[in-house]
């Protein structure tokens, strides 16, 4: 009898255990649509690309021509590469592991990784108030034929 109760036992908290250590697993509430680009709406040359893994980039490739003096333009090219990882409340966050120059950047301005939350929905995402849209989705679709 105390053998039978000892494997129940022993069973019991080998399930425990085991479910404890599966809620620890890493999990998103986001529709993150992992290898797709979100493109900034305004500025093609910025986007985001995000990895089931917990990592991404952020893509920029921008032209600055100045209308007051030529003096002013410059280039914004390169990318940056980032982990991410989601907050309790659902927003996502970044953080820069490396980032990588064009050769046609100009010296002086950097590529700057936001710090502020991200939010997704199925078709974007919003960081502040810039909003991303995600290549190929519907709405990505309805705004390309307007």
């Amino acid at each position: 009898m105390k053998k039978i109760l000892t494997i129940i036992l022993c069973a019991a908290l080998l399930f425990v255990m085991c479910a404890s250590l599966s809620s620890c697993a890493s999990k998103t509430t986001n529709p993150i649509d992992f290898g797709k680009k979100y493109i900034h709406e305004d500025e093609n040359g910025y986007y985001y690309t995000f990895n089931s893994d917990g990592t991404g980039i952020y893509e920029v490739k921008y032209v600055h021509e100045s209308t007051v003096d030529p003096k002013y333009n410059f280039t914004m090219s390169g990318r940056v590469e980032f982990v991410w990882r989601e907050a309790s409340d659902g927003a996502v966050y970044l953080f820069e592991v490396k980032t990588h120059y064009n050769e046609d950047h100009t010296e002086g301005h950097a590529l700057d990784l936001t710090t502020n939350p991200i939010y997704f929905s199925d078709d974007f995402l919003v960081i502040s108030e810039a909003r991303y849209i995600k290549e190929g989705s519907d709405l990505d679709k309805i705004l390309k034929d307007k």
